[in-house]
Formats: structure tokens, C-alpha cells, sequence
């Protein structure tokens, strides 16, 4: 038998106690979580860790449970630690593809495909990073001064919330968009107009902000958001697109974005088919949050 699977390894759902360890998993990968994330993650998702015998946390995954189905996130193992079985193993302490239970979504790198294809996942489309600058304030930028402040208005909230709902099936987290308002409330904003309607969230991070989700109710209202909130922000940012929004591609890219990463959103069981509505989801929230 192959020793990796024999090999007993303690997993353990994750608590504010492992905040550090996690952390230092997503900064040696390169990722782009902060201390605040990590610390949301850990105590509004099922989060689980394997531990070395001196109680460091050296692998993770969890799961973001919705209504009709749950977002995966998050499955990392240290470097000196990879090439054992460990992420397999935690996707197995998450449950993944028990008969009877919902659909699992996550947006898989080209190098973790092949691990969650093994285990049932199936491509579904395609997400592009793309990177860019925020422009700050400046004249022009005051032109668009529409937009309105999420954080300031509890009936906006509750009408973005709606509109949320609308965009798909497999939505966010509600407790995910409550929480990138409270990181960046100068900065979440929405359009609410008969023809323009549209909402945006962003979040610091530990890199770059990053903006998303994104909802419209069509590309122009979508720019116009897009521009609003790159004139509140100042420094790299960070948006993850679908692929077939080209034309929403093309706006980045005439805004000096280019693309610098691909991820595949895949899923484990019968996919949930969006509802037809008058909102388009044009920015996912990361691979993080979904």
C-alpha cells in the first residue's frame, strides 16, 4: 500500500487560535489574503487543518455553505509539506461528492484541476485575473459622482442584497458582502436607477486590492461602477472576470489592466443552472470567497 495513504494525519476544524499559521500558508503561496480575511474565514466557513506533531497548521481547506449549494476555498499545504496527500485529504474531511448533498463550486489554478478533477469536479467555465492601478480622485473622476455609498444607506443595502440574489443561483455568502462593506465602506459602492442599476465591493489586500463581486444590469452601468470605484482607490488592484464577459475584458484592458493569471471555475455534482434576471454577474468575489 502506498505509505502516504497509510500515513494518519490530524485534522481538526480550524479556530482564531491557528489565524497565524493560515496566514503564513497564503503568504508563502503568493496569495493575497490578509489577517482580516483569514479571521473571517475561519469563524463563518467549516474550516479544517492538518497539524505537524508540534501543532503547526500545515494544510487547509473550507467551505462556504449557501442555500443550494457550497463554495470551496482555500486548500493549501505548506511547500515542505506538498506531494503527500494532504489536500486530498481535507477535501474528503469537507465531504465532497457525498451521495445526496449539494453541488461544490471552487475556482481551481491549472496546477490544482487535475486534483479536483480525480475527485469528481468538472470544468464550467473560465475566470481571468487581471491587474491594474487605481486612478485616485481627479477631475473627471467627479463626473461620475452617482454612486452611492453601501455603507451609508441600510434600504440600498437591502436592495444590493436583492440584487445579489438575482444574478445567479449559486450566490455569495450574504455574511461575505456584509463583511467586504465593514473592510471597505468607502469604497463598496451602487448605482440605483430604473436603466442603471449595478454594485461593487472591494477589499484591502495583503498585495493588491480587489475588487468583486461585481452585478450590473448591463455593461455601461458595469463601467460606470468600474470607474467609480478605481477613482476611490489608489494603488495595484486585482479583479477576477468571467471569461465570457469580452466585452467587459476589453473595457479593463482600454483602462491599462492586463492579465496576469487563469483560474477554472469547476464543480462536483449536478451544476445549478443561473436564473434569467436583470442583473449580470460580471466580477466574481476571488477564489476565496466566489
Amino acid at each position: 500500500m502506498d505509505p502516504v495513504a497509510q500515513q494518519t494525519w490530524n485534522v481538526r476544524k480550524l479556530s482564531a487560535a491557528d489565524l497565524e499559521d493560515c496566514y503564513l500558508l497564503s503568504t508563502e503561496a503568493g496569495w493575497n489574503q490578509t489577517r482580516s480575511d483569514w479571521l473571517f474565514i475561519i469563524e463563518n466557513s467549516d474550516a479544517y487543518g492538518v497539524e505537524d506533531k508540534k501543532g503547526q497548521v500545515i494544510a487547509t481547506s473550507v467551505a462556504f455553505s449557501l442555500k443550494e449549494t457550497r463554495w470551496i476555498a482555500m486548500v493549501l499545504v505548506a511547500s515542505d509539506w506538498r506531494g503527500r496527500g494532504l489536500a486530498g485529504v481535507l477535501l474528503k474531511a469537507l465531504g465532497l461528492g457525498e451521495p445526496g448533498g449539494s453541488p461544490d463550486y471552487l475556482d481551481a489554478t491549472k496546477f490544482g484541476a487535475p486534483l479536483y478533477e480525480r475527485r469528481g469536479f468538472a470544468g464550467v467555465g473560465t475566470i481571468f485575473r487581471y491587474q491594474g492601478e487605481g486612478r485616485g480622485p481627479s477631475p473627471e473622476s467627479d463626473m461620475i459622482g452617482a454612486a452611492l455609498k453601501i455603507s451609508e444607506n441600510e434600504d440600498l443595502a437591502a436592495l444590493v442584497e436583492g440584487w445579489e440574489k438575482e444574478a445567479s443561483v449559486a450566490v455569495w455568502c450574504p455574511k461575505v458582502l456584509d463583511y467586504l462593506v465593514s473592510v471597505a465602506p468607502e469604497h463598496c459602492l451602487a448605482f440605483n436607477k430604473e436603466n442603471d442599476r449595478a454594485a461593487i465591493w472591494v477589499r484591502p489586500g495583503r498585495l493588491a486590492w480587489e475588487i468583486g463581486p461585481l452585478i450590473a444590469s448591463d455593461t455601461e452601468s458595469a463601467q460606470r461602477i468600474l470607474d467609480a470605484c478605481l477613482a476611490s482607490l489608489e494603488g495595484p488592484v486585482v479583479i477576477d472576470v468571467h471569461g465570457h464577459e469580452t466585452a467587459f475584458l476589453r473595457i479593463l484592458e482600454e483602462r491599462g489592466f492586463s492579465p496576469v493569471r487563469e483560474f477554472e471555475r469547476m464543480c462536483c455534482g449536478i451544476e445549478l443552472s443561473a436564473e434569467e434576471s436583470g442583473m449580470t454577474r460580471y466580477a466574481t468575489a476571488g477564489p476565496d470567497f466566489g
